[in-house]
């Protein structure tokens, strides 16, 4: 009686998890965080940041995809990415990243938050 109640027992444990939907980080689409400061490593309040997918559209300034601006502590996050490779132009007072750090080392990964020091000078 007690081996019976054991494997009824077990049974309905393993239909219960096995129903349950475990969200994973990989499911979760890529993002980027930025954090901007200046060339005295002083977080930059109020930096626009813009992406783009293409080196021309990164040097023209133009066919941005996505812009937002620096919080208090200097830090912008894009979310919503594709896995794809970004180049960013972060500007502010007439500083900027043009020719610092100014793209991802490679293509953005699902479930990973790609975190990115940038310099504006």
């Amino acid at each position: 009686m007690k081996t019976s109640k054991l494997i009824v027992g077990s049974l309905i444990f393993l239909l219960i998890t096995a129903s349950c939907k475990k969200t994973e980080m990989r499911d979760l689409p890529p993002q980027l965080k930025l954090l901007v400061s200046d060339i005295d490593q002083n977080p930059v309040n109020g930096a626009s940041a813009d992406l783009y997918l293409t080196i021309e559209d990164f040097m023209e300034n133009t066919n941005s995809i996505m812009s937002d601006t620096t919080d208090n502590e200097g830090i912008v996050i894009f979310t919503e990415l594709e896995e794809l490779h970004y180049f960013f132009y972060v500007e502010k007072s007439g500083k900027s990243n043009f020719f610092g750090v100014a793209s991802t080392s490679s293509t953005l990964e699902c479930g990973v938050i790609t975190v990115i020091e940038v310099i504006i000078e």
